[in-house]
């Protein structure tokens, strides 16, 4: 018994993800006037960024939700849905564990730390400077810190202790440091306002600084609404065909034939679709060179109240042995809840706890944290996690450059094949791996499409 015929849908712009870049695309092409469907395998819009609200107002921050005011596009976009934003610079003290027990103090606050931390900061960031975000494989000496990890690198300037101690801290913004090319290192930090903040956790000066009550998920779902049917749930795309005559993209449930698509997913997961033509072999390597991070599981416990502030404490915690690599205070304002954020990475103690089952990740996590803050821990009134990488839409949440990448396979991050344009957060040069850099490279693959249809 042969399938029914799908019926074939035509429009001007197929968008393939409803994260906020392809969202931010749609949005920029649809004020334009084009005709446009947004295809998203998932049952909700967001991508990496999930907020699930709870029946009793609640909201849980499961996926990406720092921006700063630096990050304009995403600030006004909370403006524009009337969200609120809190801050998470802290007051108090941060707990850091020294390899017996956790101190009231800043990591790194000896001198002579102090000093070598920031004589390896200015080296770092004097090295970025040299490097064209536009296009890192220019840089001078771009073979030679391709060839590199960031740990390598390091390796030669820091001893063990401080290197593990920076290890956390990078972790939680580009992944292993053993993982990275040293040249990708170089360009993200550039592109995210250098390496100094990345140090600068919990204060002022920290990358991020604000947090939005509702979610950062509530602007996709305002997004969705201004699209209506436009937006295509559960529809994953399993092909893509370019012809003279235009593209078809193709799943299990439908076909569209447009002039241009969109892909505004991470590159390993556009490596998945099946192209024909088959993409050049500098896409294909591409796609194999940028893997997603190890995984990285995200936890938010909640509380009455944020009791560690009656300890002095900010909430921040930091331990790089593992298996709670970092915590914050993610209190809103109104502080009718309070909310412990953090994150346990794939090392060491990390590991053993991620591959637990779920009562025991709980626990576990609880039994970490009680013995930073106190038996006070384990009064908390709800428990949510994620593992990204254990989400086959994510497969995790940062996306890695291996050594040779860029030199080898950058020019085709960005670079459209045929009518095929390339968005989502990894392709923006200013504040890759954000979601300010989702909206930005969104609205720049939407411009690459009006700039070749405007008339003359």
């Amino acid at each position: 018994m042969t399938e029914p015929a799908k019926d074939i849908e035509k429009v001007d712009v197929v968008i393939v993800g409803a994260g906020f870049s392809g969202l931010a695309a749609a949005r920029k092409l649809h004020k334009a006037g084009k005709a446009v469907i947004v295809l998203e395998a998932r049952d909700r819009v967001g991508g990496r960024i999930w907020d699930p609200q709870l029946p009793d107002g609640r909201t849980v921050l499961l996926g990406g939700q720092w921006i700063a005011e630096e990050q304009t596009r995403m600030w006004s976009l909370g403006d524009e849905f009337g969200l609120t934003r809190f801050t998470t610079v802290r007051e108090g003290n941060l707990l850091f564990y020294n390899g017996e027990t956790y101190l009231e103090s800043p990591p790194l606050s000896g001198d002579n730390e102090k000093s070598k931390l920031d004589e390896v900061i200015e080296e770092f960031e004097n090295m970025a400077k040299t490097v064209p975000l536009e296009a890192p494989w220019l840089t001078p000496n771009a073979n030679e810190w391709d060839s590199l990890t960031l740990y390598s690198w390091l390796a030669q300037r820091v001893d063990n202790a401080l290197l593990e101690q920076m290890t956390i801290t990078i972790m939680g913004y580009m992944s292993m440091p053993a993982d990275l090319s040293l040249l990708h290192a170089l360009f993200y930090t550039r592109a995210n306002g250098g390496f100094a903040s990345l140090f600068a956790m919990g204060n002022e000066n920290a990358h991020d600084t604000h947090v939005f009550e509702e979610g950062a998920q509530r602007i996709t779902e305002g997004i969705a609404k201004e699209l209506g049917d436009r937006l295509r749930l559960d529809s994953p795309v399993f092909t893509i065909s370019q012809r003279q005559a235009g593209v078809t993209v193709s799943g299990s449930n439908f076909t569209v034939q447009a002039d241009q698509v969109i892909v505004a997913m991470p590159p390993t997961l556009s490596g998945c679709i099946h192209y024909d033509p088959a993409m050049p072999s500098t896409r294909n390597m591409l796609t194999q060179r940028t893997h997603m991070a190890g995984r990285d599981l995200k936890f938010i416990l909640m509380y009455e109240k944020p009791f560690w502030r009656e300890q002095g404490l900010s909430g921040t915690l930091s331990n790089d042995q593992g298996p709670v690599n970092i915590a914050l205070d993610s209190t809103p304002d109104h502080e009718r809840w309070a909310v412990l954020a953090g994150f346990v990475n794939d090392r060491a103690k990390g590991r053993d706890l991620i591959d637990l089952p779920d009562a025991g990740r709980e626990q576990g996590i609880v039994n970490a944290l009680t013995e930073a803050f106190g038996e006070q821990i384990r009064t908390y009134v709800s428990y949510h996690e994620h593992d990204w990488a254990a989400d086959d839409w994510s497969r995790g949440c940062v996306t890695v450059f291996a050594p040779a990448a860029w030199t080898s396979y950058g020019q085709a991050l960005r670079e459209p094949v045929g009518n095929i344009h390339w968005a989502g957060t990894e392709t923006s040069i200013e504040y890759p791996g954000q979601m300010e850099g989702a909206v930005r490279a969104g609205e720049r693959a939407a411009e690459e499409i009006l700039s070749i249809t405007k008339k003359p």
